[in-house]
């Protein structure tokens, strides 16, 4: 599975927009503990660097921080609540927050933007499977549905005001869309995780 996510990733975290590799090497890679509290779940980097926006499950329920990495200041912006976050993205110019968030009560799942700094949630899309991957541009998100009617797992893409929904991809039954997908840094490439049971249960 990580083998899997790292590939999935590859083109967020390392092609850069001229869709060559950024000097990235195990060697020189460091790892540095961000939070201490054991509550944080999931979390988004800021493209510049500069924020990280996380959610924090206490209590059966989970509120939405971030996070100033030069400074370590840590500002709630959104209260607990019966909630599940499946994913957060930042925008590239760092100002909005994308969240995939299920309501426990309902089981129903939306995605919401946010300002990072705070302010009224915005439901832009429902019935959204994992997280959104946004366009270099900012223009499109790209994300996985389940159609339970059909039985369809379908890679999507829409505006990033919710509107213009097109499929792209759809697999049936034992093939299916998992995760976020990532998007290429000169944006014709879409990666996306395939979950299947042929052959024994494996991702590619």
């Amino acid at each position: 599975l990580l083998v899997v996510v790292t590939l999935a990733s590859y083109f967020l975290f390392v092609k850069g927009t001229s869709g060559t590799a950024q000097g990235f090497t195990l060697q020189n890679m460091q790892i540095t503990r961000i939070t201490s509290t054991g509550k944080a779940q999931q979390a988004a980097i800021s493209p510049d660097g500069r924020l990280i926006v996380y959610s924090e499950r206490d209590k059966g329920k989970q509120s939405l921080w971030v996070r100033q990495v030069a400074t370590g200041s840590n500002v709630q912006i959104l209260p607990p609540a019966e909630v599940t976050y499946r994913g957060i993205t930042i925008s590239t110019d760092g100002n909005y927050a994308f969240c995939s968030k299920r309501d426990e009560k309902t089981g129903i799942s939306a995605l919401f933007q946010l300002p990072v700094l705070g302010g009224t949630p915005r439901k832009l899309l429902e019935d959204i499977r994992n997280g959104v991957t946004l366009s270099p541009d900012n223009k499109r998100l790209a994300f996985t549905r389940l159609y339970p009617g059909s039985g369809d797992f379908s890679l999507l893409t829409a505006n990033t005001d919710g509107s213009g929904e097109k499929i792209l991809a759809s697999h049936k039954a034992d093939l299916w869309f998992d995760f976020t997908p990532s998007w290429s840094g000169d944006g014709s490439v879409l990666a996306a995780v395939l979950g299947s049971y042929k052959g024994g249960f494996h991702y590619s």
